[in-house]
């Protein structure tokens, strides 16, 4: 079994909820832009944290990601480090069996923190990875990617694309785990989440121009 490892990779990454544009007209403006079409799978990624203490609070993250597209499945096993609220190191291995997997995590007492599902649709434009999201329970998203660059060379291709595409600060949006964990178990989210980002909230503000107060903000809302 290959262990496929990002230890010199980074993920940086935004998230824009589509309240004020609708998918298709995305998809119009990507065509205009010369954008390439890569597909489109459905995804189930669940969530653990370790029986010797909780990951909620924390900037970690265990999933297991099954993905789907036609006929063909596959799994992946993940475990992230998000040191800003836009970029994570990734640690990712290939799973032949995922109910063998979740079983063993089952027996050594592994907890199931929750479940995104999600359809995704993948887009590429210049050096950014596109995903046109539906998610079960949120409603749709759009997510540009940058994987293996800086921070600050990831934000000088998505910066501009996303004013391109007519995405706005205020469609910024925390991760799936964390807009289902607040609808789901509020109680969690009061205990782990809230307050941390209030006070955050209250000492910096995100702005496209600044990154630096992005990271400080949103350590706590990525994924």
């Amino acid at each position: 079994m290959a262990v496929v490892q990002y230890d010199h990779m980074v993920e940086v990454e935004r998230k824009y909820e589509l309240t004020r544009v609708k998918p298709q007209v995305l998809r119009y403006r990507l065509r205009q832009l010369k954008a390439k079409r890569l597909g489109t799978v459905r995804q189930v990624d669940t969530y653990y944290s370790p029986p010797h203490r909780t990951f909620l609070g924390r900037p970690l993250y265990l999933r297991l990601r099954e993905t789907v597209k036609g006929r063909v499945k596959h799994a992946q096993f993940e475990y992230h480090v998000a040191y800003a609220h836009f970029a994570a190191r990734e640690h990712e291995v290939p799973v032949a069996d995922a109910r063998v997997l979740k079983y063993i995590l089952k027996s050594l007492g592994f907890v199931r923190e929750l479940q995104v599902k999600k359809r995704r649709e993948t887009w590429k434009s210049g050096g950014v990875q596109v995903e046109l999201d539906q998610v079960t329970g949120l409603g749709s998203f759009i997510e540009l990617e940058v994987m293996g660059r800086g921070q600050r060379a990831a934000l000088r291709l998505i910066t501009p694309l996303a004013r391109k595409l007519g995405l706005m600060e205020s469609q910024r949006s925390p991760g799936y785990f964390k807009l289902l964990l607040q609808r789901q178990r509020p109680a969690a989210w009061r205990k782990y989440y809230d307050k941390k980002l209030k006070i955050k909230n209250q000492n910096v503000m995100p702005t496209a121009d600044h990154p630096q107060g992005e990271k400080m903000i949103i350590n706590n809302t990525s994924h």
